[in-house]
């Protein structure tokens, strides 16, 4: 799913700290997201590392939300230019690969 690809180039783009620290706020404000209750747990499985990837499908809004929820994180724990840099490029970087060749990942911003 490409938005767990961005999800995972944006929080390695970001370094270790800072990334944890983004799935740990997009997981604190998941109550935010309209989802399934089966659907949340897995997200929140996911985003804690206790699952590898997702099977669930997830709304495109819902997905724009939780990339939006990522980027204000990000705001927060390295400034506005260079958490646009960094979202810039999780999606640049992910749009290159073939599994996004269905989907693409600007969509998710």
């Amino acid at each position: 799913m490409v938005f767990q690809l961005v999800i995972n180039q944006l929080t390695l783009l970001a370094g270790k700290e800072a990334g944890q620290g983004v799935r740990r706020y997009v997981m604190a404000n998941l109550e935010r997201v309209e989802l399934a209750g089966t659907t949340r747990r897995e997200l929140q499985f996911w985003l804690s590392g206790s699952q590898p990837h997702l099977e669930s499908s997830i709304p495109l809004p819902s997905m724009q939300l939780m990339v939006n929820l990522a980027y204000v994180s990000l705001c927060e724990y390295c400034g506005p230019v260079k958490a646009d840099f960094i979202l810039n490029e999780a999606v640049r970087d992910v749009a290159q690969l073939s599994e996004a060749s269905g989907f693409d990942p600007s969509r998710l911003l």
